[in-house]
């Protein structure tokens, strides 16, 4: 009677145990799905339609956003002078500008005009202007644009 009971708790025990595992698993899943971690690339990161690395963060448009003419572009970036452009999928540049940061991991917005684009899709891309022309921390976010 003494060992049945004693295989019956051990049982309980495998089964409480195995139980606490595989839900602490399944809420580990949810989780990471829930955050929408889309693409973790080096030091790219694409969240909730969000792309970033550790210099910028573009908040506006998100990914495959329908953009329409002019286009309100929002990030954060660190210190220094970015270049933004938008480009068709055939690389051809349809508008750019140049915003400069002050403060480190600062937020700026801006209203960005582009030619008629002969593709239905293309890219915004922000970068940091080194020397010699350098694209630093370059990020592109793919869009459509609006007919």
């Amino acid at each position: 009677m003494k060992k049945r009971g004693i295989n019956t708790q051990r049982i309980l025990l495998f089964t409480l145990v195995a139980v606490a595992f595989f839900g602490f698993l399944l809420w580990s899943i949810a989780q990471s799905q829930e955050e929408q971690e889309a693409l973790i690339s080096g030091s790219l990161l694409v969240k909730n339609g969000m792309v970033s690395n550790k210099a910028i963060k573009i908040t506006s448009p998100i990914t495959n956003s329908t953009i329409s003419n002019p286009v309100t572009i929002s990030a954060k970036a660190e210190e220094g002078i970015y270049k933004i452009k938008i480009k068709d999928t055939k690389g051809l540049v349809l508008g750019e500008t140049t915003a400069q940061i002050k403060k480190n991991q600062s937020a700026f917005s801006l209203s960005l005009k582009y030619k008629k684009a002969s593709t239905m899709a293309g890219f915004i891309e922000i970068f940091k202007s080194g020397d010699n022309k350098a694209e630093l921390y370059k990020l592109s976010v793919p869009i459509i644009f609006k007919k």
